[in-house]
């Protein structure tokens, strides 16, 4: 890759990049060669010698180049050519120190030094990047910017705003107790009541003063029967569909390691009801699908779907609903530890007109208490057990260097 473009500090101040390039990388600043790995370049272009220190960054020694005083908002040239010799596995890091800033230690005792960016980085890249840094190299959530305007929004590293609560109350699926209204009969003649039931061909009432009516249901109003519809959805028999795809990889760099695996999944649910009574209300279908992470403590939203649907005899009183495929990964790091996704489980949800949840599958208890925060997740997130985004779980630090 050769990447070209310009370096520049609003501030301006004195910095030098540090890298691993496996197998060669080489910066070049206002003409001349501020950092090569391994020096690999002294003879075709101008510039000092880099240091190689005793820390490294990945799994080869990290390099440090030569310090650039820069102006505040005066631009130079730069570019970056990083790449391979001849195939195989192919890393590359570039980080920056700042003179007089103090970093906290890596486990070598080396500084743990930020990433060279030219924008704040997004929290949707930061996961991308925590998903397969190890600890301990280099640091996404601070550091210098080099760009001369101001960057809107939050820094990366900002935690997330908290929901005002961590566990959000569940949707009814029932008419409220206490719900006194209006009920008009086809006479002209009302009564304040309560819904409590459908008994025979007659609707049961409640007075606020206790007393217990019951009246012929087609005596109601066309508003009092539409009410009625809505509180008496029909039951409804919803069957998880599922399906798999693994691709499984014969072969791997390094031979030791267990080949990895990546399954695609895809859910889907059946929706039947269970009476041959009319309904002809739409209703709302919901699906999520949710992984575990193998070695962290949180939780990925694999899919989110939902669309309407009516159950009636055109349909055969079914409708089948199904989301989108996602990639969960299986494989093992350098110390063997397995890394990847599992799957968790899933949460159906059907709801009517009102809002209100009349059928639902839910292999979880808990993410109905989230179902909230779910509802607006990005899918192909993390989060914890009480909605929150988090960050994807870390690999442990490296150990194995070459």
């Amino acid at each position: 890759l050769h990447y070209k473009g310009q370096l520049v500090h609003k501030e301006g101040g004195r910095f030098r990049f540090w890298c691993m390039g496996d197998n060669f990388m080489v910066v070049r600043v206002d003409g001349r060669v501020v950092l090569d790995f391994g020096n690999q370049f002294a003879h075709v272009w101008d510039g000092k010698d880099s240091k190689r220190t005793s820390y490294h960054l990945g799994h080869w020694p990290a390099w440090s180049g030569q310090w650039i005083d820069l102006e505040p908002g005066i631009p130079l040239d730069m570019e970056v050519v990083f790449g391979e010799y001849d195939g195989g596995s192919f890393a590359a890091m570039l980080v920056v120190e700042e003179e007089g800033v103090d970093y906290p230690s890596n486990r070598e005792g080396g500084p743990t030094l930020p990433v060279f960016k030219t924008a704040e980085l997004t929290r949707d890249q930061v996961d991308a990047i925590y998903a397969d840094l190890y600890e301990n190299h280099y640091s996404v959530t601070n550091g210098p910017v080099f760009c001369d305007y101001d960057v809107l929004g939050k820094a990366a590293g900002t935690a997330p705003e908290k929901p005002a609560t961590s566990h959000l109350p569940r949707p009814t699926s029932h008419i409220q107790e206490s719900a006194l209204r209006t009920w008009t009969l086809k006479s002209g003649k009302s009564v304040e009541a309560e819904y409590i039931m459908l008994l025979g061909d007659k609707t049961v009432l409640k007075t606020k003063t206790g007393k217990q009516l019951k009246i012929p249901t087609q005596e109601l109003s066309d508003w009092d029967l539409d009410y009625l519809e809505l509180a008496n959805p029909p039951p409804l028999k919803l069957t998880l569909q599922k399906e798999l795809d693994r691709f499984r990889f014969k072969a791997v760099l390094n031979p030791y390691e267990t080949p990895p695996v990546m399954t695609r999944i895809t859910l889907g649910v059946k929706i039947e009801k269970a009476t041959r009574k009319p309904y002809a209300r739409m209703l709302k279908v919901e699906l999520f699908s949710i992984a575990y992470e193998r070695d962290g403590d949180n939780y990925v939203l694999l899919d989110r779907q939902e669309g309407t649907f009516t159950l009636s005899e055109e349909n055969d009183q079914t409708h089948v609903f199904w989301g989108k495929g996602a990639y969960m990964r299986d494989y093992a790091d350098y110390a063997g530890i397995r890394r990847g996704q599992k799957f968790k489980g899933h949460m159906i949800v059907i709801t009517d007109e009102r809002g209100e949840i009349i059928a639902k599958d839910i292999t979880n208890d808990w993410f109905l208490d989230v179902i909230e925060p779910l509802r607006r997740f990005p899918v192909g997130r993390h989060f914890d057990e009480t909605g929150m985004r988090v960050y994807p779980p870390r690999a442990k630090v490296a150990t194995m260097f070459w």
